[in-house]
C-alpha cells in the first residue's frame, strides 16, 4: 500500500462524521485536509484489483500529470450540487459503503455517480467510493480458502462457468425432452430439458441439507420436506413455476427461495474476491468470473410488507453483525401506525394474509453484502440483490422514447424469484411484462465493467439463457403459465408442479345451486372479448331485464376486467336499464350507496368487478342471483 499523507489535526469541534472517520481509520477524512505546498502529490488508491508493486510505480511515475486527490475531490461535490434531482430515484444511496465493486470502477467516477443520483438515490454527502473495502469483506477475501469456494460438482460452477467462444448459442433449437417426476411434498413435475446438453444438471430429491452445496457461512436453519424439495430444484438453475402456494406454505415458500438467493450471491462475491485476491499476488490467469453490472438477483413482489420479510430473512439467514440503515428501512416498510389503529372488517382469512402490514406497490430497494454486514438503499449498480415491485421498477425503466429512463442495471441479472404472482394480475399485470422484457438486454453504457473479467456468455448478450426465473403462485392461471414459456430461456430446462385439481368446495354445499352455463363460438381468443359482449347483449341480458320474469332483480354480474365493465357499464347506459356499479375506482360514499340501493331493490342489477372484490372484499346483501361474465 501507498505510503499515507500527513493528515492535518482535527479541530477541537469536530463533527460526527470526522469523529467517524477518526475511529475507524485512524485519520480525519480526506475532505478536512490543506493541500501542501510540495512539487509532487502523491495519490492514495486503494483498489481491491491493484497490486502494492503497481501503486508503488505509479506513485513514482508521471509525476507532473498527477492531480491534487483533495482538489478532485471537492469539485465532485460541487458538481453533484449544480446537477442535483437530474435524476434521482426514490431509494437513496447508501450512507457508508465499501469500494468493492466488480466494475472496477475509479474512486472518482464512483463518488461522481453517487453524487449525481445519476441510477439510484437522491444526493448523499458520503459516498461509496470515499472508503476503502470493508473490514468484513477483507475477512472474507482472507477466509476464501479452496475448500469455501464452490467445488467442481456445484451446479453454480457447471451452469456458469461456461467459456463460450462462438457466433450462435450451442443449444439454440435444440429439441426438447420432457418427463414426469413425482416427488412426495410437490407432487407431480414435469421436467423440461435440452437434448444433447453436456453441461445437465440430474434433477435429483435432496433429503439433507449438506447435499444442497449450502455456503458454510450461512446460518441455515432447519429445512421441512417441502424446502428440502424446492431447493433441489432451485440449485440446478431450472426455471421453476409452483402454482400451489398456500397461506400455511407461504414462509416455508419464501425462506427456500431467500436461501437459493442468498447462497448463489455469496458464491458469486466470494469467488470474485478470491480471484482479487490471487491478482493481489501477481497471478497471470485470466478470471471470467462478472457480469456487465453487478446486481445479480431480482426478487419481485407485490407489497412492502412481503419486501420486509424478505429483508428480515436475509439478515438472519447471513447471520448479519450489522443491517445498515435498517431504522429507516422499517420505518419506510413497516405498516404505519395509523392503520395499525384502524377498525378492520371482518374478512377471510385469504384477505388478512394477503393484505398484512404495509401493502403499498412502489418500492423499489437495492440490498449489498459486505461480509457479515447487510447495507439497505444501496445504489442498483452497486448492489447484489434487488427487491422491489413491478410499479417500483416501471417508474425506473419508463417507455421507449421517454429521457431518463435505465434499465441496464438488469443487464446482468442471474437469478430472477416472483412470488405471490396472482396478485400482480390485480395490480397491473402489463408493468411485470415491461419488467421482464428489460432484463440480460445490453448496456448502452459501460457502467465501468472490467471486461477482461466479463463472462463471454454475457457479452454476447446470451444472458436470458443462463438467467434462472422462479414463479410462485396461489393459482394456476394462462398468464402465470405463460411466464415461463415465453420469459424463462434457461438452458438447464424448467420445472412446472401439475397436480391435478382436487374436488372443491361447491360439491359439499348443503343447499342445491342450480348452475346454467353458456357456450358462445369464437374464432380465436384475440375475438374472445367481442364475442363474448354480443352473446352477454344478444341472449342473457334480455333474460335479465324482462320485466318482472324471474331471475331479473337482485342480479349481481362478476366482471373480470375493468374494460369489460367500461364496456356493458356504456351499454347499459345506452339502454337505458336499471342498474347501479361498483369497481375499484368507485369511493367509499357512492359505494356504500350502490349496495344500499341493490339491497333495497330500487335498482335490478349490479355491476362488480374483480378488482374491486379483491382490494375491498365487502359482503353484498341481496344477491339472488349471479353472473360470472368471464
Amino acid at each position: 500500500m501507498g505510503k499515507q499523507k500527513k493528515r492535518k489535526a482535527p479541530a477541537e469541534g469536530v463533527s460526527k462524521r470526522d469523529k467517524r472517520h477518526l475511529v475507524e481509520f485512524g485519520e480525519s477524512h480526506p475532505a478536512n485536509e490543506e493541500a501542501t505546498d510540495t512539487g509532487r502529490t502523491v495519490v492514495v488508491h486503494d483498489h481491491p484489483d491493484a497490486s502494492p508493486v503497481d501503486s508503488e510505480s505509479d506513485m513514482n511515475t508521471d509525476s507532473e500529470n498527477e492531480t491534487d486527490a483533495v482538489t478532485e475531490l471537492l469539485s465532485t461535490f460541487s458538481h453533484a450540487a449544480n446537477e442535483k434531482s437530474k435524476r434521482a430515484i426514490e431509494t437513496e444511496s447508501e450512507s457508508e459503503s465499501s469500494i468493492d465493486d466488480e466494475g472496477g470502477e475509479s474512486e472518482q467516477d464512483q463518488c461522481e455517480r453517487e453524487d449525481s443520483g445519476e441510477v439510484d438515490g437522491t444526493h448523499d454527502s458520503t459516498h461509496e467510493g470515499l472508503q476503502k473495502e470493508s473490514g468484513d469483506e477483507l475477512d472474507l477475501l482472507d477466509a476464501g480458502t479452496e475448500k469455501d469456494l464452490p467445488q467442481t460438482d456445484d451446479p453454480f460452477l457447471v451452469h456458469f462457468e461456461w467459456d463460450l467462444d462462438c457466433d450462435s448459442f450451442p443449444l439454440d433449437g435444440a429439441a426438447h425432452v420432457k418427463t414426469v417426476l413425482q416427488w412426495p411434498a410437490l407432487g407431480n413435475l414435469r421436467v423440461i430439458s435440452l437434448a444433447d446438453n453436456k453441461r445437465d444438471v440430474p434433477l435429483q430429491r435432496c433429503t439433507r441439507l449438506s447435499q444442497l452445496h449450502i455456503r458454510p457461512s450461512i446460518v441455515a436453519p432447519t429445512l421441512t420436506p417441502l424446502q428440502l424439495e424446492i431447493m433441489s430444484v432451485l440449485i440446478t438453475y431450472r426455471d421453476f413455476l409452483h402454482s400451489e402456494r398456500t397461506l400455511e406454505k407461504g414462509e416455508e415458500i419464501r425462506q427456500a427461495y431467500c436461501l437459493h438467493a442468498l447462497n448463489h450471491m455469496l458464491k458469486t462475491r466470494s469467488r470474485i474476491l478470491h480471484h482479487n485476491a490471487k491478482l493481489h499476488k501477481g497471478a497471470a490467469s485470466e478470471f471470467r468470473d462478472q457480469g456487465l453490472t453487478r446486481p445479480k438477483v431480482l426478487i419481485v413482489v407485490p407489497f412492502r410488507e412481503s419486501a420486509l420479510r424478505i429483508v428480515n430473512l436475509l439478515a438472519q439467514l447471513l447471520g448479519a453483525k450489522d443491517v445498515v440503515n435498517k431504522g429507516r428501512f422499517h420505518k419506510e416498510f413497516e405498516e404505519p401506525e395509523e392503520n395499525k389503529d384502524r377498525k378492520k372488517m371482518e374478512r377471510p382469512a385469504d384477505y388478512e394474509a394477503t393484505f398484512a402490514g404495509n401493502t403499498d406497490d412502489s418500492f423499489r430497494i437495492g440490498i449489498r453484502l459486505a461480509g457479515k454486514t447487510l447495507r439497505l438503499y444501496s445504489e442498483f449498480y452497486f448492489s447484489d440483490i434487488i427487491v422491489a415491485s413491478p410499479l417500483g421498477l416501471r417508474t425506473v425503466i419508463g417507455a421507449e422514447g421517454e429521457k431518463g429512463r435505465d434499465f441496464d442495471f438488469l443487464s446482468s441479472v442471474e437469478v430472477v424469484v416472483i412470488d405471490q404472482a396472482e396478485v400482480f394480475l390485480m395490480q397491473n399485470w402489463d408493468h411485470l411484462l415491461h419488467l421482464l422484457a428489460h432484463i440480460n438486454k445490453q448496456p448502452g453504457e459501460a457502467h465501468g465493467a472490467d471486461f477482461s473479467r466479463a463472462r463471454l456468455w454475457c457479452v454476447q448478450g446470451w444472458g436470458n439463457r443462463f438467467r434462472q426465473t422462479a414463479v410462485f403462485s396461489s393459482v394456476a392461471q394462462a398468464p402465470i403459465n405463460a411466464l415461463l414459456s415465453r420469459h424463462a430461456q434457461s438452458y438447464a430446462g424448467s420445472v412446472a408442479v401439475v397436480n391435478s385439481v382436487a374436488v372443491g368446495h361447491i360439491s359439499s354445499v348443503a343447499v342445491v345451486l342450480p348452475q346454467l352455463y353458456r357456450r358462445f363460438e369464437c374464432g380465436s381468443s384475440v375475438d374472445a372479448p367481442d364475442a363474448r359482449f354480443q352473446f352477454f347483449v344478444e341472449k342473457v341480458l334480455p333474460q335479465l331485464t324482462a320485466g318482472d320474469a324471474e331471475g331479473s332483480h337482485h342480479v349481481l354480474v362478476y366482471v373480470k376486467t375493468y374494460f369489460d365493465f367500461v364496456r356493458l357499464r356504456n351499454h347499459l347506459r345506452r339502454e337505458g336499464h336499471s342498474f347501479t356499479q361498483t369497481c375499484e375506482y368507485t369511493t367509499n360514499e357512492k359505494v356504500a350507496r350502490a349496495r344500499n340501493i341493490f339491497f333495497r331493490g330500487y335498482r335490478r342489477m349490479l355491476l362488480y368487478t374483480e378488482r374491486f372484490h379483491f382490494y375491498r372484499r365487502y359482503r353484498i346483501k341481496g344477491v339472488r342471483h349471479l353472473v360470472f361474465y368471464e
